[in-house]
């Protein structure tokens, strides 16, 4: 009995799989993607796995391109075993703690800090699945692609790591855990759909720096076969409790703040545009300074607001904060788009040393090949 099946394979081109595998449900077809590569790596979770789901009597149905080319594809060894899997894994240093949930996708839940002041129980607002901090991309709207609809408005292609406007959670494919890291990979749906998975992965690697920046990596990968538009992206999106609710950030070593900021739909002047964005940062903090701060090199703004403001710590009520480094991506089918960001937690002058002490290490330059 296992919940896991691992592959290692060879393929000229990116390459769409059936596998197929029996639990007590009766027998499981399931389609997986591979990515070109020479004896590469694969680990793939069942279906309902989270749920405590084991199979057996695994075996491959077919491979083919899945991006219309001929292809050579190969399956060098086919194994199988059984992996833990917490529903809500966390990793931690110096009193900060970083959760993620594997139910939506492995996104970021909760950022708790031991010495945060009192009435804070999560710096992370999470009253949605929509609020986690987490990987959604912007994609094509015409056809072929049938747009989907959310609030009255035709949606575009929406890949979100958390999951669909209906409830759907997004699928954890694999999953790892050591000391000091978390790294997952997940198929998110489609936003703007009830109950469509799209055929993309998205990937994290979360890990404490020495200094306790939180350094996350992601890594996406869309196997649809679409002529994506080039759009403005969210990497990523922040949302905060309301309690944090003035928004600072500095560029080109001027700080500058606003304690009067409207829900961003709304406004005109919330699009605050990045003239060293390599070294540029933002924190959401409260009257004493303290709070979270967000840096993403290579992004060209920060887009901020403020919901239903009501200066709540209550990790669920509506009232929330956001902000998002932006930048126009030309999102490409089949070409994994990679960058990492930073999250801090303290006082705004110790936030503004450690993003100082930590951004030139970041190489986000590829970014640059995925412009509009």
């Amino acid at each position: 009995m296992f919940n896991r099946i691992t592959l290692r394979y060879t393929a000229s081109a990116p390459t769409k799989g059936v596998i197929a595998y029996d639990t007590d449900g009766g027998t499981v077809r399931d389609t997986f993607w591979l990515e070109s590569g020479v004896n590469a790596g694969f680990s793939l979770l069942i279906q309902g796995a989270l749920d405590g789901r084991t199979a057996d009597n695994c075996r491959l149905l077919s491979l083919n391109a899945a991006d219309g080319t001929s292809s050579a594809a190969e399956i060098h060894e086919i194994g199988t075993d059984t992996a833990v899997l917490p529903g809500e894994p966390w990793i931690e240093k110096d009193g900060v703690r970083l959760g993620i949930t594997l139910e939506m996708g492995g996104a970021i839940a909760s950022l708790t800090d031991s010495r945060s002041p009192d009435g804070y129980t999560n710096l992370l607002n999470r009253f949605d699945p929509g609020r986690l901090v987490q990987q959604s991309y912007y994609g094509i709207a015409e056809p072929p692609y049938e747009p989907g609809e959310f609030m009255g408005n035709p949606w575009a292609y929406n890949p979100v790591q958390g999951g669909d406007k209906g409830g759907n959670r997004s699928r954890i494919i694999a999953y790892s855990r050591t000391e000091d890291e978390i790294c997952i990979k997940a198929q998110p749906y489609d936003w703007g759909h009830v109950g469509r998975i799209t055929p993309s992965y998205m990937e994290n690697r979360y890990r404490f720096l020495d200094n306790g920046v939180i350094c996350v990596e992601n890594r996406f990968t869309d196997f649809s076969g679409y002529n994506h538009p080039p759009k403005h992206q969210e990497l990523p999106a922040l949302y905060v409790v309301s309690a944090l609710d003035i928004f600072t950030w500095e560029d080109a070593g001027v700080r500058r703040s606003r304690d009067d900021l409207i829900f961003w739909p709304l406004a005109s002047d919330q699009h605050f545009l990045l003239t060293e964005p390599d070294t540029a940062f933002s924190v959401w903090h409260d009257r004493s300074g303290y709070g979270v701060g967000l840096a993403a090199p290579g992004t060209e703004m920060f887009y901020a607001g403020r919901h239903e403001h009501n200066g709540s710590a209550d990790p669920y009520d509506n009232g929330t904060n956001y902000t998002a480094p932006l930048k126009v991506v030309h999102l490409r089918s089949f070409k994994p788009l990679s960058y990492r960001y930073l999250l801090a937690v303290g006082d705004i002058e110790s936030i503004a040393a450690r993003f100082r002490e930590t951004l030139p290490e970041i190489d986000n330059s590829s970014l640059t090949q995925y412009g509009g």
